[in-house]
């Protein structure tokens, strides 16, 4: 072979490692970053988890329900309750209606008062005497209840609704305890608004009755307390006397 064909061989040579060099460069600058490499200041959020499923609503039956005595909520964005519907709110936090309630006396409806009752469920909807439905799972045909004891205290809020001069008003502050006394309530500081007595307990287990009509506008600031047994609370109680507006 003469040097002029060994020149060219050699030529032949280099330009195939050159080529081949390139198309290794351009394959291996192509491949997907694995998906392990994810930088450690972008990591994948971690799912997000279900909530826990409802506990399922009681089935018609024979069942056993523990709660307090309350005024049943409404359904729907019009929720104010004109009238109160003495009804339970179990542990279980389901609102019942309870039948047949007032025949075993007026202790069993104290507000805030707890209660186990046991009798049929039935899962039936329960209206208002405006047709709005009450928030209920259905009604339990009482067969037989008893009270819970439960630290002594007062199921009416504060401030006690408007009255207005001049016009007859009505009001009860309800308190709970142990269900081993009649609870007595009676005012101990402060002043009613002129006009309004305060009258304890009409009834068994009735409350603090507020009964008269005002004749001066104006808030007032009093102080009740409860006696149940040895036991007593106190709580300050406001209420508002509107001046009455002619039309």
């Amino acid at each position: 072979m003469n040097q002029k064909g060994f020149i060219n061989i050699l030529l032949i040579v280099i330009v195939v490692a050159l080529v081949g060099a390139g198309v290794y460069f351009i394959t291996t600058s192509r491949q997907i970053t694995p998906l392990t490499s994810v930088p450690s200041h972008n990591p994948i959020p971690s799912p997000i988890p279900l909530p826990t499923p409802a506990s399922k609503a009681p089935t018609p039956g024979f069942i056993t329900v523990q709660g307090k005595v309350v005024c049943l909520p409404k359904k729907g964005p019009d929720t104010h309750i004109r009238e109160c519907a003495i009804g339970l709110q179990g542990t279980d936090g389901r609102y019942y209606g309870l039948s047949d309630l007032s025949q075993y006396g007026s202790t069993y409806s104290t507000i805030g008062w707890t209660l186990e009752i046991s009798g049929v469920f039935r899962p039936e909807k329960m209206s208002a005497p405006d047709g709005v439905e009450y928030g209920v799972a259905g009604i339990i045909d009482i067969d037989s209840l008893k009270i819970i004891p439960g630290p002594l205290g007062f199921a009416t809020n504060s401030p006690l609704p408007n009255a207005v001069m001049g016009r007859a008003y009505n009001q009860t502050i309800n308190a709970f305890g142990s269900g081993e006394w009649k609870i007595v309530l009676k005012v101990t500081a402060g002043s009613l608004p002129q006009g309004l007595k305060a009258s304890c307990c009409s009834g068994e287990g009735g409350g603090l009755e507020l009964r008269g009509t005002p004749t001066k506008a104006g808030t007032y600031t009093f102080t009740v307390t409860a006696i149940d047994g040895t036991k007593e609370v106190s709580k300050q109680f406001t209420l508002e006397v509107l001046e009455l507006r002619p039309r």
